[in-house]
């Protein structure tokens, strides 16, 4: 992939309004998609399978350019959380040929979802 990971997970937006809701939801994606994302073997190697930290494609334009992502527009509706994900094309089809795997990795953004909610 051309960035570090073969899926970024950019709380851009999130990190923006502060509270401290976007590194509980980050923390949360990084355990839950451990499991899903480790076990995979045919990808072509990345450093990384995925992150959560990346410095690019966080879903967030400073506040000084005037514009907004849909993930900014989200959390400027009310929204708690809201995530831009970036998959390479080799992850993307990987998960059109394995829909296991690909409900798996839905369920681990469900679950780092609900686990976040806690204390909001």
């Amino acid at each position: 992939p051309k960035y570090d990971a073969h899926m970024i997970i950019g709380l851009g937006a999130m990190d923006q309004v502060g509270k401290g809701a976007a590194e509980v939801f980050r923390d949360a994606l990084e355990f839950e998609l451990k499991l899903p994302m480790g076990g995979i073997r045919t990808l072509p190697a990345a450093p990384q399978m995925f992150s959560c930290r990346e410095t690019v494609l966080t879903g967030a334009w400073p506040s000084s350019s005037g514009r907004l992502t849909g993930s900014q527009q989200a959390i400027r509706l009310g929204y708690s959380h809201a995530m831009q994900v970036e998959l390479s094309r080799a992850l993307r089809e990987l998960f059109e040929k394995d829909k296991a795997l690909c409900a798996e990795v839905a369920l681990a953004f469900y679950r780092a979802w609900k686990s976040s909610l806690v204390g909001l």
